[in-house]
């Protein structure tokens, strides 16, 4: 049984998108050169952004009706007044609260109930805050279970995050340019009940409290766009101490699901009056999930983590059978980090071999302290497409690079090396835009550009990377990758000036 088809439909309604070989040069070669080319005189931290707004609950909630999804009104505590941009949402339940009068508590807490659900929203400080969510399926289902077939009341908070009209819109940063997507919320299961009578079934009464992140394609040149799969995680199951890994193919929705529970949080599950934090970086499973959909023949209009997005955040009950149940929920946070250095780049990134590596050349033209850095773009490369060149001595400088990152080292390009087994070919960018000989499948993710480098070698012909490390006290190391797909290590002198790579610490 499948109790989540009807929660991801919902999820889906709501979201509703129309939608050549080098040699040594020396330091008076390398000055000779230099001469010719003016330095651009035009590092820093990751950048974290909060993927969620009003994590607290504080501005209320659009309540939406049970039946059609329509707005049918506001809920708020007396104090808020702002515009809500969280949904409350009671898909099939037998009523509905928008209207109810609220019960204000002491502590200046609202309650907003009928004989089938609570919401409960108030104040950050009162002990009832910062949110908490109320079923009674008894009642809802008046006393009569459902079959298979039936649907089933949710009361689910939900808010709508990335674009055509979500809150943070395009500046939801893409499952690729995320280096953690850190996930944490404090849950408390205050009250449950199962009431169990005959004709109880377990593969089709229960109650679950659900996480639900849609990752969907929101690249409008893709010809996937608007497609999503459903990302999730049960906290609460009543029928499992602690929910497991589940992965369904949603015939109803014709979506995949991947639903990671609790265990990437917690090996114990809730107990009724004890609060719990969970906390995890969900990037990982994310990627995983996006792999097994792909493997499964969903989502395959694209592969690039690039295109997509966490369109829409959910949270809450669906109740199934006759239980009875509340939790609290308080700081709630999905935090995305990403690599952004001193001049504000943002870097895609890749994982290759056990490394994480940034996508693009590093392209910073400050130290953290704001300093210039000496660098040089390749003469023929006006629109700075390649990125450009430093010397050896300025990437040994502290404050090089961005807290958490490192310029490559000899090592982990030789890694690299082995995990492609020589074969350039895999980090290349395809086609020809960038090389002159589309031999580049880019398996790897590498996105590598034939920037060449600007001692006399043409575009398109070769790529060449400063590593960390140094061959002598005069000489710093590179790679080279080749227009034909070859690689190659050499020394150079440390004055001479080369792009770099990063690789998360």
């Amino acid at each position: 049984m499948n109790l989540l088809c009807k929660l991801y439909a919902v999820a889906l309604c709501l979201l509703a998108v129309a939608c050549g070989s080098d040699d040594f040069y020396t330091d008076n070669t390398a000055a000779d050169l230099l001469s010719d080319i003016t330095p651009v005189l035009k590092s820093a931290t990751s950048s974290q952004i909060e993927l969620i707004n009003d994590a607290t609950f504080q501005k209320g909630f659009v309540v939406l009706d049970p039946a059609s999804g329509d707005s049918a009104g506001v809920i708020q505590y007396t104090g808020s007044g702002e515009t809500p941009v969280w949904n409350l949402a009671q898909w099939y339940s037998s009523s509905s609260i928008a209207g109810c009068t609220p019960t204000v508590l002491s502590s200046g807490t609202y309650q907003y109930a009928d004989a089938n659900k609570a919401v409960t929203i108030g104040p950050e400080s009162s002990d009832e805050g910062h949110l908490i969510l109320a079923v009674n399926g008894l009642n809802d289902f008046g006393g009569v279970y459902r079959s298979s077939s039936d649907p089933f009341p949710h009361l689910l908070a939900d808010q709508r995050i990335a674009e055509p009209d979500g809150w943070l819109g395009i500046s939801t940063p893409s499952v690729g340019e995320m280096t953690n997507l850190n996930f944490s919320v404090d849950v408390k299961l205050t009250y449950h009940a199962r009431n169990e009578s005959s004709g109880y079934d377990s593969d089709i009464h229960a109650l679950q409290y659900n996480c639900v992140f849609l990752v969907q394609n929101l690249n409008q040149s893709s010809s996937g766009y608007g497609k999503n799969m459903y990302f999730m995680s049960t906290i609460f199951d009543d029928r499992s101490s602690v929910p497991g890994m589940n992965i369904a193919e949603d015939t109803y929705s014709d979506r995949l699901i991947y639903d990671i529970g609790l265990s990437p949080f917690s090996s114990t599950g809730l107990t009724v009056g004890t609060w719990k934090t969970l906390s995890a970086d969900l990037l990982p499973y994310i990627k995983d999930g996006l792999k097994e959909a792909w493997n499964r023949g969903y989502l395959t209009e694209s592969t690039s983590l690039n295109d997509y997005k966490v369109a829409l955040f959910t949270t809450g009950f669906e109740c199934s059978g006759f239980n009875i149940g509340t939790m609290q929920v308080k700081n709630l946070s999905l935090t995305a980090e990403r690599a952004i250095d001193y001049d504000g780049n943002i870097y895609h990134v890749v994982e290759i071999g056990g490394n994480t590596w940034m996508v693009e050349n590093y392209e910073c033209t400050h130290f953290s302290d704001g300093t210039a850095i000496t660098h040089y773009y390749h003469p023929d490369d006006t629109n700075h497409a390649y990125g450009p060149s430093y010397s050896w001595n300025d990437i040994k400088t502290t404050g090089f690079v961005p807290d958490g990152w490192h310029v490559a080292t000899d090592a982990e390009w030789q890694a690299l090396y082995d995990y492609v087994n020589g074969a350039g070919v895999k980090l290349k960018e395809t086609g020809t835009n960038y090389w002159n000989t589309g031999n580049g499948n880019n398996d790897t993710g590498f996105s590598a550009l034939g920037g060449a480098h600007i001692y006399g070698v043409a575009l398109k012909s070769e790529a060449n990377w400063w590593t960390a490390d140094e061959n002598s006290t005069s000489e710093g190391l590179r790679w080279t990758v080749f227009d034909d797909g070859t690689m190659s290590s050499y020394a150079n002198s440390k004055s001479m000036y080369f792009p770099v790579r990063l690789v998360k610490d």
